[in-house]
């Protein structure tokens, strides 16, 4: 019996803000996330998408965002991550938004979530 279909497969950015590139490579990011494409600060809002890597991806893409913090104090800027949903992250997500918007195919590129929306239970 022959089925035909195809299974849905997304190019999703793969980068992280540069200021993520050393803290990756002294193990801190790396306990947590996958290594992205590039580390650069195309990768911030606004984005430059000119020279970033893309990786397959059979879910949705996504944005996080987190406020760069220095000694306790919010600098106004903020550190970006793209990539696919189901292979950024080590331990997956635990938003639920994000598993309803891959459930339903409702968007591709459109997921914008803060880290710590997604993070809380991994803290050490």
């Amino acid at each position: 019996m022959l089925i035909a279909g195809f299974i849905r497969t997304n190019r999703c950015y793969s980068c992280m803000s540069a200021v993520y590139e050393t803290l990756f490579r002294e193990g801190h990011l790396s306990k947590y996330f996958y290594e992205p494409k590039n580390f650069t600060a195309q990768c911030d809002d606004p984005f430059d998408p000119y020279g970033i890597g893309f990786v397959p991806c059979r879910s949705i893409c996504l944005t996080l965002i987190q406020d760069f913090v220095v000694m306790g104090r919010k600098t106004g800027r903020t550190l970006t991550m793209r990539g696919c949903s189901t292979t950024m992250n080590r331990y997956g997500f635990v938003n639920r938004t994000i598993a309803m918007f891959d459930r339903y195919d409702m968007c591709n590129e459109c997921v914008v979530v803060w880290v710590t929306s997604v993070m809380a239970h991994h803290q050490e």
